[in-house]
């Protein structure tokens, strides 16, 4: 890819769906899952970065999740994991890449809510309310514990070399009034 494009900023946003069972009902195909597709695309963008395939004063951006802080719920398998470690790869490469003196700047961002309307939220929300033994639209009453149920635009607006904000439009659903 690097051949063809030289972005000046690189977004690794593609991965496995976390499972949807038990512990003790995943295999570690199931409970890996994450850790082999998320954590292996961000392992090979950085290194390939680090390994002088970008240009000075280009950005990769690894998207993690917010199951990274929170631990997400127990039949997430692996997937809260691969999260965490997306932040630490993030940080390593941008210790690498300040001690190479490379010029390239690493982060890894974490929506910590899960968005209903896409693939991936719908997904998430029906998989742990299954877990929970609730309905979906009674989602929204584990919020604190598990995230919220919105749509939300991020924006991302650059402070400086390594700085930024984000910021989103408030949501445009979050459920009926607990």
């Amino acid at each position: 890819m690097f051949a063809a494009l030289q972005p000046d900023v690189l977004v690794i946003c593609a991965g496995a769906f976390a499972p949807s069972a038990c512990i003790q009902d995943q295999s570690w195909d199931d409970f890996s899952a994450n850790w082999e597709t998320d954590v292996k695309a961000s392992f090979l963008f950085c290194r390939a970065a680090l390994q002088g395939r970008l240009k000075a004063g280009s950005r990769v951006v690894l998207i993690s999740g917010g199951a990274a802080f929170s631990g997400g719920p127990p039949n997430s398998g692996g997937y809260s994991g691969a999260k965490q470690m997306q932040m630490f790869l993030a940080a390593h490469s941008q210790k690498e890449a300040d001690r190479l003196g490379l010029g390239l700047r690493f982060m890894a961002l974490a929506p910590m809510r899960i968005m209903a309307g896409t693939g991936v939220g719908q997904r998430g929300i029906s998989s742990i309310s299954a877990y929970l033994g609730i309905s979906p639209a009674d989602f929204h009453v584990i919020e604190p514990a598990y995230g919220a149920i919105a749509s939300l635009t991020v924006y991302v607006a650059p402070l400086g070399p390594g700085l930024f904000a984000a910021f989103g439009l408030p949501p445009v659903w979050s459920g009926p009034e607990a």
